[in-house]
């Protein structure tokens, strides 16, 4: 099993708290603009079934539903797709199931989409392999499976920098970066047909605030952000003040393959 059960109480217990907030996260401005691009270079159908692993509240699927015939958001949190749920129904978007359970106990038979897609859930995962081969098997032959997440920091700074990010959010494992994805694709035998990078641009505040950070956990991110603006120890997150605020870059890796 790839998350493992204590992995899998923080999963549930981060994203609980999330739900509300979450789709914040991925509904700026500049993140819509970038999942319309990633829209638009799919080259979607009215008769292609889509899937979104880990979906969230399902921001992707619901951008997803208009171009496709039908888009399932498969998620492990109750609560998130619970809001997920709830908004398309604001849309009134009636092609999308929302359905819970586990990325690496998928209950669809072999061949099932014809793009598999997943956003910033990587980094949660205590593997790799077995998610990857999960989707890999429900992808139709000449499908499109689609991985979006955090990038890992250089190797310098990269302990470090996933130290952090466990501590603001405790279901967060490690992030990956573009080579060690290439690798597992090309093990499962899927030929990559796109990859890229984009950085965001983040609040620490609105970074904090996602997981509702206890004030501890504020101060010691923070010190170490500040420290390294002074000169001091790099953490990857590239932080730098902003009318008084403290920002931090995201970097986004793309990875797009076919069975």
């Amino acid at each position: 099993m790839n998350i493992e059960k204590e992995n899998k109480e923080k999963v549930l217990a981060s994203f609980s708290d999330q739900s509300q907030e979450f789709s914040s996260y991925i509904s700026g401005v500049d993140k819509l603009e970038y999942m319309q691009q990633v829209i638009k270079k799919l080259n979607l159908d009215n008769n292609e079934s889509v899937i979104e692993v880990a979906a969230g509240t399902g921001v992707c699927s619901r951008m997803i539903a208009p171009y496709v015939k039908k888009v399932v958001a498969y998620d492990l949190t109750p609560e998130m797709l619970a809001e997920g749920r709830k908004e398309a129904e604001k849309e009134k978007i009636d092609n999308i199931s929302f359905i819970k359970g586990q990325v690496t106990e998928m209950p669809f038979i072999d061949n099932t989409f014809d793009v598999v897609i997943t956003r910033l859930s990587f980094h949660h995962f205590t593997t790799i392999e077995e998610p990857l081969a999960e989707m890999y098997r429900i992808l139709k032959k000449g499908g499109r499976l689609i991985i979006i997440d955090l990038e890992a920091a250089p190797e310098l700074s990269r302990e470090l920098n996933d130290k952090l990010e466990t501590l603001r959010d405790p279901s967060h494992t490690r992030k990956r970066n573009l080579l060690e994805l290439t690798t597992t694709f090309e093990k499962l035998g899927i030929k990559v047909i796109g990859k890229s990078v984009t950085d965001f641009e983040m609040s620490l505040k609105n970074w904090f605030n996602l997981t509702n950070c206890r004030t501890q956990v504020r101060t010691v991110i923070s010190s170490f952000l500040n420290a390294e603006i002074n000169g001091g120890l790099m953490t990857g997150f590239q932080p730098y003040k902003k009318e008084d605020e403290l920002y931090f870059i995201h970097r986004w890796m793309q990875l797009i393959g076919e069975k």
